[in-house]
Protein backbone atom coordinates (compact mmCIF):
# COMPACT_ATOMS: atom_id res chain seq x y z
CA UNK A 1 0.00 0.00 0.00
CA UNK A 2 2.91 2.37 0.75
CA UNK A 3 4.43 1.66 -2.66
CA UNK A 4 1.06 2.13 -4.38
CA UNK A 5 0.48 5.44 -2.60
CA UNK A 6 3.96 6.68 -3.54
CA UNK A 7 3.42 5.75 -7.20
CA UNK A 8 0.07 7.50 -7.34
CA UNK A 9 1.53 10.72 -5.95
CA UNK A 10 4.52 10.66 -8.29
CA UNK A 11 2.24 10.13 -11.31
CA UNK A 12 5.12 8.30 -13.01
CA UNK A 13 3.47 6.12 -15.61
CA UNK A 14 6.72 4.27 -16.34
CA UNK A 15 7.26 3.76 -12.61
CA UNK A 16 3.74 2.46 -12.06
CA UNK A 17 4.06 0.10 -15.02
CA UNK A 18 7.43 -1.18 -13.77
CA UNK A 19 6.16 -1.68 -10.22
CA UNK A 20 3.05 -3.59 -11.29
CA UNK A 21 5.04 -5.66 -13.79
CA UNK A 22 7.68 -6.50 -11.16
CA UNK A 23 4.98 -7.72 -8.77
CA UNK A 24 3.39 -9.97 -11.40
CA UNK A 25 6.78 -11.32 -12.52
CA UNK A 26 7.79 -11.99 -8.92
CA UNK A 27 4.64 -14.03 -8.33
CA UNK A 28 5.27 -15.93 -11.57
CA UNK A 29 8.92 -16.71 -10.87
CA UNK A 30 8.28 -17.61 -7.23
CA UNK A 31 5.64 -20.14 -8.29
CA UNK A 32 2.70 -18.39 -6.63
CA UNK A 33 0.16 -18.90 -9.40
CA UNK A 34 -2.77 -18.30 -7.05
CA UNK A 35 -1.20 -15.07 -5.85
CA UNK A 36 -0.65 -14.04 -9.47
CA UNK A 37 -4.29 -14.64 -10.35
CA UNK A 38 -5.53 -12.72 -7.31
CA UNK A 39 -3.13 -9.84 -8.00
CA UNK A 40 -4.39 -9.49 -11.58
CA UNK A 41 -8.00 -9.55 -10.38
CA UNK A 42 -7.26 -6.97 -7.69
CA UNK A 43 -5.44 -4.79 -10.20
CA UNK A 44 -8.42 -4.72 -12.55
CA UNK A 45 -10.77 -4.18 -9.61
CA UNK A 46 -8.76 -1.20 -8.33
CA UNK A 47 -8.52 0.38 -11.78
CA UNK A 48 -12.22 -0.16 -12.43
CA UNK A 49 -13.24 1.22 -9.04
CA UNK A 50 -11.04 4.34 -9.35
CA UNK A 51 -12.32 5.24 -12.80
CA UNK A 52 -15.91 4.41 -11.84
CA UNK A 53 -15.83 6.67 -8.79
CA UNK A 54 -13.61 9.38 -10.33
CA UNK A 55 -14.00 9.28 -14.13
CA UNK A 56 -12.22 12.64 -14.23
CA UNK A 57 -8.98 10.69 -13.78
CA UNK A 58 -9.27 9.85 -17.46
CA UNK A 59 -8.84 13.54 -18.29
CA UNK A 60 -5.55 13.87 -16.42
CA UNK A 61 -2.66 14.27 -18.83
CA UNK A 62 -0.39 12.17 -16.63
CA UNK A 63 -2.67 9.17 -17.20
CA UNK A 64 -2.82 9.60 -20.96
CA UNK A 65 -0.92 7.44 -23.43
CA UNK A 66 1.11 10.23 -24.98
CA UNK A 67 4.91 10.24 -24.75
CA UNK A 68 5.02 13.48 -22.76
CA UNK A 69 7.28 15.12 -25.38
CA UNK A 70 9.78 12.25 -25.27
CA UNK A 71 9.43 11.90 -29.04
CA UNK A 72 11.23 15.22 -29.40
CA UNK A 73 14.35 13.64 -27.93
CA UNK A 74 13.91 10.25 -29.59
CA UNK A 75 13.68 11.61 -33.14
CA UNK A 76 17.21 13.12 -33.44
CA UNK A 77 18.71 10.11 -31.66
CA UNK A 78 17.04 7.67 -34.04
CA UNK A 79 17.96 9.75 -37.08
CA UNK A 80 21.61 9.69 -36.04
CA UNK A 81 21.45 5.92 -35.46
CA UNK A 82 19.95 5.36 -38.91
CA UNK A 83 22.72 7.36 -40.54
CA UNK A 84 25.55 6.14 -38.31
CA UNK A 85 24.64 2.73 -36.90
CA UNK A 86 28.23 1.67 -36.19
CA UNK A 87 29.81 4.87 -34.91
CA UNK A 88 28.69 6.63 -31.75
CA UNK A 89 29.21 10.21 -30.65
CA UNK A 90 30.93 9.20 -27.41
CA UNK A 91 29.71 7.69 -24.17
CA UNK A 92 27.59 10.02 -22.08
CA UNK A 93 27.51 12.94 -24.52
CA UNK A 94 24.38 12.28 -26.58
CA UNK A 95 22.70 15.38 -25.13
CA UNK A 96 25.59 17.73 -25.90
CA UNK A 97 26.35 16.17 -29.30
CA UNK A 98 22.86 15.42 -30.65
CA UNK A 99 19.98 16.80 -28.61
CA UNK A 100 21.23 20.26 -27.73
CA UNK A 101 22.24 21.13 -31.35
CA UNK A 102 18.76 20.00 -32.45
CA UNK A 103 17.19 22.44 -30.00
CA UNK A 104 15.88 19.72 -27.70
CA UNK A 105 15.94 20.64 -24.03
CA UNK A 106 15.17 17.11 -22.85
CA UNK A 107 17.45 14.24 -21.97
CA UNK A 108 17.25 11.04 -23.99
CA UNK A 109 14.50 9.43 -21.86
CA UNK A 110 15.44 6.11 -23.49
CA UNK A 111 18.51 4.21 -22.35
CA UNK A 112 18.57 2.06 -25.49
CA UNK A 113 18.58 4.94 -27.96
CA UNK A 114 21.09 6.83 -25.83
CA UNK A 115 23.54 3.92 -25.63
CA UNK A 116 23.25 3.05 -29.32
CA UNK A 117 23.79 6.65 -30.42
CA UNK A 118 26.75 7.03 -28.07
CA UNK A 119 28.76 3.81 -28.61
CA UNK A 120 27.39 2.32 -31.83
CA UNK A 121 25.77 -1.02 -32.57
CA UNK A 122 28.68 -3.16 -31.32
CA UNK A 123 28.76 -1.38 -27.98
CA UNK A 124 24.98 -1.54 -27.82
CA UNK A 125 25.04 -5.32 -28.32
CA UNK A 126 27.69 -5.74 -25.62
CA UNK A 127 25.59 -3.61 -23.27
CA UNK A 128 22.52 -5.77 -23.94
CA UNK A 129 24.58 -8.92 -23.35
CA UNK A 130 25.77 -7.45 -20.05
CA UNK A 131 22.11 -7.05 -19.07
CA UNK A 132 20.53 -10.17 -20.55
CA UNK A 133 23.18 -12.81 -19.82
CA UNK A 134 22.66 -12.56 -16.03
CA UNK A 135 18.90 -12.84 -16.61
CA UNK A 136 19.42 -16.00 -18.69
CA UNK A 137 21.82 -17.42 -16.11
CA UNK A 138 19.45 -16.73 -13.21
CA UNK A 139 16.46 -18.13 -15.12
CA UNK A 140 18.35 -21.40 -15.66
CA UNK A 141 19.23 -21.62 -11.99
CA UNK A 142 15.73 -20.74 -10.76
CA UNK A 143 14.10 -24.21 -11.11
CA UNK A 144 16.76 -25.80 -8.87
CA UNK A 145 16.63 -23.01 -6.27
CA UNK A 146 14.53 -23.37 -3.14
CA UNK A 147 13.69 -21.51 0.04
CA UNK A 148 15.34 -18.14 0.50
CA UNK A 149 17.46 -18.61 -2.63
CA UNK A 150 14.36 -18.90 -4.83
CA UNK A 151 12.69 -15.97 -3.09
CA UNK A 152 15.66 -13.64 -3.59
CA UNK A 153 16.34 -14.85 -7.13
CA UNK A 154 12.68 -14.35 -8.09
CA UNK A 155 12.78 -10.84 -6.66
CA UNK A 156 15.95 -9.85 -8.52
CA UNK A 157 14.72 -11.35 -11.78
CA UNK A 158 11.39 -9.54 -11.55
CA UNK A 159 12.96 -6.18 -10.74
CA UNK A 160 15.66 -6.48 -13.40
CA UNK A 161 13.20 -7.37 -16.16
CA UNK A 162 10.85 -4.59 -15.06
CA UNK A 163 13.75 -2.15 -15.17
CA UNK A 164 14.39 -3.30 -18.74
CA UNK A 165 10.91 -2.09 -19.70
CA UNK A 166 11.24 1.04 -17.56
CA UNK A 167 14.39 2.14 -19.41
CA UNK A 168 12.47 2.35 -22.70
CA UNK A 169 10.97 5.55 -21.24
CA UNK A 170 13.82 6.72 -19.01
CA UNK A 171 17.61 6.66 -19.01
CA UNK A 172 18.20 6.71 -15.27
CA UNK A 173 20.67 3.81 -15.16
CA UNK A 174 23.07 5.86 -17.31
CA UNK A 175 23.24 8.61 -14.69
CA UNK A 176 25.22 7.74 -11.57
CA UNK A 177 22.81 7.25 -8.69
CA UNK A 178 20.77 4.63 -6.89
CA UNK A 179 19.28 3.30 -10.15
CA UNK A 180 22.75 2.52 -11.49
CA UNK A 181 23.97 0.99 -8.23
CA UNK A 182 20.82 -1.12 -7.90
CA UNK A 183 21.08 -2.29 -11.52
CA UNK A 184 24.75 -3.31 -11.19
CA UNK A 185 24.13 -5.05 -7.85
CA UNK A 186 21.20 -7.01 -9.31
CA UNK A 187 23.26 -8.18 -12.29
CA UNK A 188 26.13 -9.22 -10.04
CA UNK A 189 23.79 -11.10 -7.71
CA UNK A 190 22.30 -13.14 -10.55
CA UNK A 191 25.68 -14.37 -11.82
CA UNK A 192 27.21 -15.06 -8.42
CA UNK A 193 28.93 -18.49 -8.41
CA UNK A 194 26.53 -21.27 -7.47
CA UNK A 195 28.67 -22.63 -4.65
CA UNK A 196 28.59 -19.21 -2.96
CA UNK A 197 24.99 -18.32 -3.76
CA UNK A 198 23.33 -20.17 -0.87
CA UNK A 199 25.64 -18.47 1.63
CA UNK A 200 25.05 -15.09 -0.01
CA UNK A 201 21.27 -15.42 0.12
CA UNK A 202 21.35 -16.70 3.68
CA UNK A 203 23.18 -13.58 4.81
Amino acid sequence: MLQLTALIFTFSRAGILAAVLSLLLFLWFSGSRRGLAWSILCLFAIIGTVFLIRPSFLDLRRFSFDLNLRQLAWQPLWEYIRNNPFIGVGFGVSYEALLEPAGVELTAHNAFLAIWSEIGILGFILWLCLWLFPVYFAKRFLPSASGEARLVLSTVLALTLSLLIHQFFEASILRYGFHTLFWVYSLALMVHPKREREHLYAT
